[in-house]
């Protein structure tokens, strides 16, 4: 029995100790590994700018309702989120899941799942709520942006991430590009610190 309970105490802090020098490796990684430049132009955003995507001022008018609301205590629903929502293609919004702009819209990559664009939907308003003095007790915009949508949303956060990643793996030039990428990521959503 006590030979038994040396090995388990062994085997855990084994673990704990492989655990934290993957840590640290990432770490390390992700500060000072510079990915090679791609051999493809720089790619631009434009469902931020008007002149691509003109402004709905009644998704508008929708989102500041949802923002008093908010401050009233009231969540927004599904149905309130499909009235905010404009889905666009990848390719117009490369590398992301979803922006809001600073004009206040809020978009959506299309090859999302639908938990993972009421997911992202749900980030992004909190990110509005954040911006317009809903949430003064966050620190850190992403992360609580993140936890909010994940309690109603729980699905779509392992569906967006899981899409994340293949998205990420496949257009890396690099294992090293996609894997101190992806940990700066996790850590940017997950981590608060």
């Amino acid at each position: 029995m006590k030979r038994t309970s040396k090995l388990l105490r062994n085997f855990f802090i084994s673990i704990i100790v492989f655990i934290v020098a993957i840590i640290v490796f990432l770490e390390i990684g992700s500060k000072y590994y510079k990915c090679p430049i791609s051999d493809q132009p720089p790619q631009n955003i434009f469902v931020c700018d008007s002149n691509y995507y003109s402004v709905n001022q009644r998704k508008l008018q929708t989102i500041q309702r949802l923002i008093e609301l908010k401050q009233q205590g009231i969540e927004p629903s599904r149905e309130d989120l499909d009235q905010v929502i404009n889905v666009v293609k990848y390719e117009d919004m490369p590398g992301l899941n979803g922006v809001l702009c600073g004009d206040g819209m809020i978009f959506v990559r299309d090859s999302l799942s639908n938990e993972g664009k009421y997911f992202v939907a749900r980030h992004e308003l909190e990110h509005a709520f954040i911006h317009n003095g809903v949430d003064t007790e966050c620190e850190n915009d992403e992360y609580c942006a993140t936890m909010s949508a994940v309690k109603v949303y729980p699905i779509g956060f392992v569906e967006t991430v899981l899409s994340s990643l293949y998205l990420a793996a496949k257009e890396s030039p690099t294992i090293w590009c996609f894997l101190f990428g992806s940990w700066r990521i996790f850590r940017t959503y997950i981590f608060p610190w």
